[in-house]
């Protein structure tokens, strides 16, 4: 019910749904309403430390002489993993084969034991194996290099205006009173700015970013409108 007590938790996957599911049980557009955005996570591309490919210029160049040899790891079908790396590929206007596992830790497992020489996936996965030399970063997708990883260039240094990462946000019932909406946002916006809850964010790998509802609504029409794009040139079907 629209009485501001029914708070709905959301991510990227609302924006590509549409596009892997024939059925939804709601249209994100016309049945829901946004609270604020409330942190984003970045992915990054990654390679295991024997591929001769050292950052994102080779790894372009390796696509376009011989896709074949190529193939990129990802937690599956549909997550803003594999769905921003379409979206590189159409960019670049290269191929290259995905091989979607069901989650993170089998798709880093199978990269850094040399199964599959790419892998794209969110720092909390892939830390550790950084840090021990067993899989290299070759770019951040994130719209500008992430400060824990600084030497990591971004995807945008060589494909302009290329930016894609993981967020999350409050979205309550389209209904709801304009008063409770705005009393919900306030809410959101003072825990956000609390150092404590950024410092807690920051531990679990994200970073806040509080965004109003026509910041947050406007990011939901002009993603909708980029994957619907990209599942169109990667064939993706809804089933």
């Amino acid at each position: 019910p629209p009485d501001g007590y029914t708070l709905i938790h959301v991510s990227n996957s609302v924006v590509v749904n549409p596009y892997l599911y024939k059925k939804l049980p709601f249209d994100i557009q016309k049945d829901l309403t946004s609270v604020g955005l409330i942190a984003t996570t970045p992915m990054f591309i990654l390679a295991h430390p024997s591929s001769s490919v050292n950052n994102l210029r080779d790894l372009i160049d390796q696509m376009k002489q011989d896709a074949s040899k190529l193939s990129y790891a990802t937690p599956g079908n549909g997550t803003p993993h594999h769905f921003a790396m379409e979206l590189l590929k159409t960019r670049a206007g290269t191929q290259m084969a995905h091989v979607p596992y069901r989650g993170a830790a089998p798709a880093v497992t199978d990269v850094v034991g040399g199964q599959v020489p790419i892998l794209v996936s969110t720092s909390q996965s892939v830390a550790d194996f950084v840090a021990s030399g067993r899989l290299k970063m070759l770019a951040t997708m994130d719209p500008v290099r992430v400060d824990k990883f600084k030497d990591t260039p971004a995807v945008a240094e060589l494909l302009p205006g290329f930016g894609v990462s993981i967020w999350h946000g409050l979205m309550v019932p389209s209904k709801t009173p304009p008063a409770v909406l705005s009393a919900l946002t306030d809410a959101l916006a003072k825990t956000l700015a609390e150092p404590d809850i950024q410092r807690k964010l920051s531990g679990i790998g994200f970073t806040s970013k509080f965004e109003a509802p026509p910041a947050m609504q406007a990011r939901i029409s002009a993603e909708l409108e980029t994957w619907k794009t990209v599942a169109k040139s990667a064939g993706i079907v809804p089933e």
